[in-house]
């Protein structure tokens, strides 16, 4: 009988096969697609929380020592590297706490000298951060 649901087709990495490998660990009996799909709804959880470290509202700052724990904590997790080295800039980007015109400065003394190509980039970069979007 045919099933409502989507079906997708799922191709992994090594890396994330070896994520895979840590909720196999776990639940030993359950199939793929349950055990794809927690770590599909749990890394929304991861992702939800960086977001809320990043916006400037109330939940900012307790997201934020959330994130910066974790952060902490990643080395001792028992990840594979590539997932940990992954995760680890992720999670420091989301506890970046310098402000836009600081990171800016910096981008731009890292240019160097005038470079027309490198701020052109670094102004579509701003609009894209202010929009929140990204090129497809």
């Amino acid at each position: 009988m045919p099933s409502p649901h989507r079906r997708i087709g799922l191709v992994v990495d090594e890396g994330v096969e070896s994520a895979l490998t840590i909720f196999r660990q776990a639940s030993e009996t359950a199939p793929d697609a349950s055990l794809v799909r927690t770590a599909v709804l749990e890394g929304a959880l991861i992702e939800a929380l960086m977001t809320a470290a990043q916006r400037g509202d109330g939940d900012q700052e307790q997201a934020a020592v959330l994130v910066k724990r974790l952060r902490d904590l990643l080395p001792a997790l028992g990840l594979p590297a590539v997932v940990r080295a992954n995760l680890a800039g992720r999670l420091d980007r989301a506890v970046d706490t310098r402000t836009s015109e600081q990171r800016r400065h910096r981008q731009l003394e890292l240019i160097g000298s005038p470079n027309p190509y490198g701020t052109a980039a670094l102004d579509y970069a701003d609009s894209f951060d202010a929009d929140d979007v990204l090129p497809h």
